[in-house]
């Protein structure tokens, strides 16, 4: 097994995270015209954070990446059954790879799986939004989300493919419950 013990290969990663993060938060705050200086500071957290998470381990890594390819499956099931993009944002997807890692890489089950599923990923995906977009905290949406994220947390079953864990069914389910809420939210 590799082990990095000067911590370069884990320094460098989270540098170049960061640096990515706070050009994208920086792109997206002139684009929402928005604070420029927090844009830039919330896009380096998020970086810094999906950095780590990537260099945390294979469990991490795979965790984040079948995250973001659950969270495609749902997302592109919205834009096809709805008819409008309802593909999430740059932030969206940082989120799910940070949250999808912690929650397979630390091996959480039951009220600490549902914490960061349910709670805590529709939590950040609103505050990573009011930092880099200068959007307001819905209460609404947030409530809708952690509804629609916990009735919806144990169906269906993984697929393991390539080190990935997929769940098509609970995917496509997110992805209508995520459009409904967009039409009803957005």
């Amino acid at each position: 097994m590799y082990v990095d013990p000067s911590g370069e290969f884990f320094t460098s990663t989270l540098l170049v995270f960061t640096v990515i993060g706070s050009l994208f938060g920086y792109f997206t705050s002139v684009d929402s015209g928005t604070n420029v200086l927090m844009g830039i500071i919330i896009g380096a957290i998020i970086g810094a954070t999906v950095g780590a998470v990537a260099t945390a381990g294979p469990a991490y890594f795979f965790g984040g990446f079948s995250s973001i390819v659950n969270k495609t499956i749902s997302d592109i099931t919205s834009t096809l059954y709805f008819g409008t993009n309802n593909f999430g944002s740059w932030e969206d997807y940082a989120v799910a790879f940070v949250v999808g890692g912690i929650i397979r890489g630390s091996g959480s089950i039951g009220l600490s799986k549902w914490g960061l599923d349910a709670v805590a990923r529709p939590f950040l995906n609103q505050v990573t939004k009011m930092g880099t977009r200068g959007a307001e905290f819905n209460e609404g949406r947030f409530t809708y989300d952690v509804f629609t994220r916990t009735v919806t947390l144990g169906i269906g079953c993984n697929i393991q493919l390539f080190g990935l864990e997929l769940n098509p069914l609970k995917a496509i389910i997110r992805g209508l419950f995520s459009g409904m809420g967009r039409t009803i939210y957005d």
